[in-house]
């Protein structure tokens, strides 16, 4: 199974978006699934549902610093990942935030009751999801 199915498996059980992304690589980062649920709990929804930066992409930057370690001397190799993860999620969505990502601000409660309503979860972040996790396997070997 590719990492991108594995990955909105994981979200469709109802974890979040970074949850998804950092549990779907567990393997091969030797760390155990709760472990990473736990770790990226907090990330979902733009960082505990304050609509900034999106759960994906928090969950897939856990992931290349695992990858790469965190040694100060693994600093610069991480920061060159990061940029080009980056750009890559922003060249197919536009954006790495959140609300701009869902077109609601779910930091309100009107825009999570949008959210919800026309079920956003389910028709975008699943996709964010899948891709964050794609460009983890296509563009880093993960």
């Amino acid at each position: 199974m590719k990492k991108s199915e594995k990955a909105a498996e994981i979200f469709n059980e109802g974890f979040n978006c970074s949850q998804a992304v950092l549990a779907a690589f567990c393997d091969e980062l030797g760390l155990q699934e709760s472990d990473a649920k736990s770790l990226a709990a907090a990330f979902g929804g733009g960082m505990g549902r304050k609509g900034s930066v999106c759960g994906a992409v928090t969950g897939a930057l856990m992931v290349l610093g695992m990858k790469n370690g965190g040694k100060k001397e693994d600093k610069e190799k991480n920061y060159a990942d990061v940029a080009k993860f980056w750009d890559k999620f922003t060249e197919v969505h536009g954006t790495v935030i959140c609300r701009k990502l869902l077109e609601y601000d779910i930091s309100t409660p009107e825009g999570l009751k949008k959210m919800k309503e026309l079920n956003l979860h389910e028709k975008i972040c699943a996709k964010l999801v899948a891709n964050a996790a794609e460009i983890l396997e296509k563009e880093f070997g993960c």
